[in-house]
């Protein structure tokens, strides 16, 4: 059922089911769609649909015009200050070791929130459907595996809800709209910056306990 719609209520007839989906563009997406499978998910890597990177919100950046979409990124970043631009420098921060990995699992707003700002002040960082849990390992691959070869296969149409849960999305594709079933949206926030020239060593994608913003940093160097 190639472009198919939802069928009554929640019920959705989706096209593709996978473990997650990476939004793009540039190597962020493409290094969190390498993590995730090498860590044994199936992954669909898309692209966006804005031709505006220097977009101030998330939503104008990634092309959204879908009302429930929009309303949903403005509500997660309507106080974390401003996105990365094209101007950001283009610096990887250093791994944290693992007992500085984040605070102790306690819900702290404000630490919270100051990890958001930090995250999307990165053109590294990236927002997530689903908040992180505790005690997950973060997401890690080696900085030298080609991300270049990572396909990616259509542009982001619209993010899929069930019960104010993103449960998936729907993505333009060269053979027409595919719903895509996935427990978590990883969304690319910065402007599509490429890695630093000569990163070596293993990226990770690094986060807070109940953070739903990470952000790729760098070990080894």
């Amino acid at each position: 059922m190639q472009g198919g719609a939802p069928e009554s209520g929640d019920e959705i007839d989706w096209d593709v089911v996978v473990d997650l989906i990476c939004v793009g563009p540039g190597d962020t997406a493409a290094a969190v769609a390498v993590a995730a499978e090498d860590a044994g998910l199936d992954v669909w890597l898309t692209g966006r649909m804005s031709e505006l990177p220097e977009a101030a919100s998330l939503a104008d950046r990634l092309g959204m015009q879908d009302a429930p979409t929009r309303d949903y990124l403005d509500s997660l970043t309507e106080d974390t200050g401003p996105l990365a631009t094209a101007d950001t420098p283009a610096d990887l921060s250093h791994r944290r070791e693992a007992d500085q990995a984040g605070p102790p699992y306690h819900f702290y707003g404000a630490r919270l929130r100051d990890w958001a700002v930090s995250c999307l002040a990165s053109p590294y960082g990236v927002l997530m459907t689903k908040p992180a849990a505790a005690g997950a390992p973060a997401l890690a691959a080696d900085a030298t595996a080609d991300m270049a070869e990572q396909d990616v296969d259509g542009v982001l149409d619209r993010l899929v809800f069930s019960a104010n849960r993103v449960v998936g999305a729907v993505l333009e594709t060269s053979t027409g709209p595919v719903w895509v079933s996935a427990p978590t949206v990883v969304l690319a926030t910065g402007p599509g910056t490429p890695l630093p020239a000569g990163v070596v060593g293993e990226l990770a994608l690094s986060t807070y306990p109940d953070s739903r913003f990470a952000r790729l940093e760098v070990s080894g160097q």
